[in-house]
């Protein structure tokens, strides 16, 4: 099955790009792409307020969050992913009261950039936070989690706020980032965090492995549990 125009084909139950071709196996199953993960995510939640997913992809993460967190934030900024994130959230009845699919993508600063897609492989996209473009680029600290759940107002407004329960962060190279941009966050809300562990691919800007492990030691993290290539930090 295609929806717009061949833009996208159904793999199992997942709407995907057309042009994905790798990776395919993991969407045999109709939870998707590595749900050990998220289990091992959700193990270590003290609690089910508001869920940030950075790196949505087509939303395998969303979809699992929607049922048991108040509100879902996920952030893709590629358009063709965005739009199978966008049918898989429809499909499966997940109204933006529950999951707000935000096209966008989390970085240090607030303002644009310029995302770079594989076309085969969009799991393995990523955003180059040096460079300016058309996709807007928000650092999460300069946002309000608003009671509302689904909207996203600036910090500076006043209004209560709902604690950030769990931070799931897979952009490919961009982890530090997404990180530096959301201090204040990680002090006052302390979420569970779900963090893709790819070495090759923390360090595509520079030796920020190294200047992860410090941020979140400096927030008072600890290593909760270690995945193949994924860790989860308290």
């Amino acid at each position: 099955m295609t929806s717009l125009s061949g833009a996208l084909k159904k793999y199992g139950v997942w709407w995907l790009p057309a042009g994905e071709t790798l990776g395919l196996d993991w969407f045999d199953n109709p939870r998707g792409e590595r749900p050990e993960v998220i289990d091992a995510a959700l193990r270590h939640c003290g609690s089910f307020d508001v869920a940030l997913d950075v790196g949505a992809h087509v939303g395998t993460w969303a979809v699992e969050l929607s049922r048991r967190f108040a509100h879902t934030h996920a952030f893709e900024p590629v358009l063709v992913t965005w739009i199978a994130l966008a049918h898989n959230l429809h499909d499966r009845g997940i109204a933006p009261e529950r999951v707000t699919p935000w096209m966008a993508a989390v970085g240090d600063r607030m303002g644009n950039c310029c995302p770079v897609m594989m076309a085969n492989a969009t799991m393995s996209s990523y955003v180059d936070p040096s460079k300016g473009g058309l996709v807007p680029m928000l650092a999460l600290d300069a946002v309000r989690w608003s009671p509302e759940g689904s909207s996203v107002s600036p910090a500076s407004s006043g209004g209560g706020q709902l604690k950030v329960s769990l931070l799931k962060i897979d952009v490919e190279g961009g982890e530090w980032h997404v990180l530096a941009g959301a201090e204040r966050l990680l002090e006052a809300h302390h979420p569970t965090l779900a963090i893709e562990w790819k070495p090759p691919r923390l360090n595509r800007y520079g030796d920020y492995e190294r200047r992860i492990v410090q941020l979140l030691a400096k927030h008072g993290y600890r290593l909760a549990e270690q995945l193949e290539i994924d860790r989860i930090y308290v």
